[in-house]
């Protein structure tokens, strides 16, 4: 099987997905590394990649950064499955974004107010009295949209004032007491909020500001992540969907008469697509006329 990639280590065909035609910025399917003029030198690694899914990440790094999901077997993959990896990838790179910003904060005020700004998810500091110290400009748009109010950067003002009651003020003074408390050194939760802009879910995640062992405020930062819930539930149903047509077609396996399997049908029908009822019509062999075979919920 060969030895296993290592952190750090690089993957050779990289470069060549990477290579020709700019950089990556689209979602690519590689039926085959061995039959692909790109990768097929590298011999699938000794036998240990065949096919692979490359979802580019935007981390804000100066290079197209990938997630590369691969197989052993060839034709693993298709564009459904690039599908799912997109909305992992967006929060992937959200973080990598966020860790690099982190990394280069230095004490110069404006450079630091230009990194915050540069990330399109919300982020804000608070001091220990929970007054907003500094935010960036997907923050004030973010607490605009959920506190109604106009014009202002929102420095200054103290954070639960500016927030209406909410879910979200709920889960920040849930994350402040966990935080103020010491038992965790971040803390992490999901919202889910509602506005003009429709239904979203974001988490919110909450870090310690501390210089040695005293505490000087804390920062909030917000990933949306409803399209990452959205595939959740979507797979949840597909996989729900695909339970009751093995169900369906194992009733009609077992049996030629077509009242049991429209009973056993209908019933598995309604409970998957959570119908209040369901109704079949039966065409009548001798004029074609539709006749009422079955019904359920009625």
């Amino acid at each position: 099987d060969g030895e296993p990639l290592e952190i750090g280590s690089v993957l050779p065909f990289a470069a060549a997905l990477r290579a020709g035609e700019g950089d990556v910025q689209t979602d690519e399917i590689i039926p085959d590394l061995l039959h692909d003029p790109r990768t097929a030198q590298w011999g699938g690694l000794g036998g240990r990649i065949r096919s692979a899914v490359v979802v580019p990440i935007e981390g804000g790094g100066r290079a197209p950064e990938l997630m590369v999901v691969t197989s052993r077997e060839p034709h693993s993959y298709s564009e459904e499955h690039a599908a799912i990896l997109r909305p992992l990838a967006r929060q992937l790179g959200g973080i990598i974004g966020r860790l690099r910003l982190f990394r280069q904060v230095v004490s110069d005020s404006t450079y630091v107010g230009n990194l915050l700004d540069s990330i399109d998810s919300p982020v804000y500091t608070v001091d220990k009295a929970i007054t907003i110290t500094r935010i960036n400009k997907a923050g004030v748009d973010f607490l605009r949209g959920i506190s109604g109010a106009g014009q202002g950067s929102f420095e200054g003002a103290k954070l639960f004032d500016v927030l209406p009651d909410s879910p979200l003020k709920n889960a920040l003074k849930n994350a402040l007491d966990r935080a103020e408390s010491g038992a965790v050194p971040h803390y992490t939760e999901e919202v889910a909020l509602t506005g003009p802009a429709g239904a979203r879910t974001t988490r919110l995640t909450v870090n310690t500001l501390k210089d040695g062992d005293r505490t000087n405020g804390y920062v909030f930062s917000h990933a949306d992540i409803t399209a990452l819930k959205t595939t959740e539930k979507e797979l949840r149903d597909r996989a729900h969907q695909l339970i009751t047509l093995h169900e369906i077609s194992a009733v009609i396996s077992n049996t030629f008469d077509i009242g049991p399997i429209l009973t056993s049908a209908l019933t598995l029908l309604k409970t998957a697509l959570r119908a209040r009822g369901m109704i079949v019509y039966l065409a009548n062999t001798t004029d074609g006329s539709l006749e009422l075979g079955h019904q359920e919920g009625f």
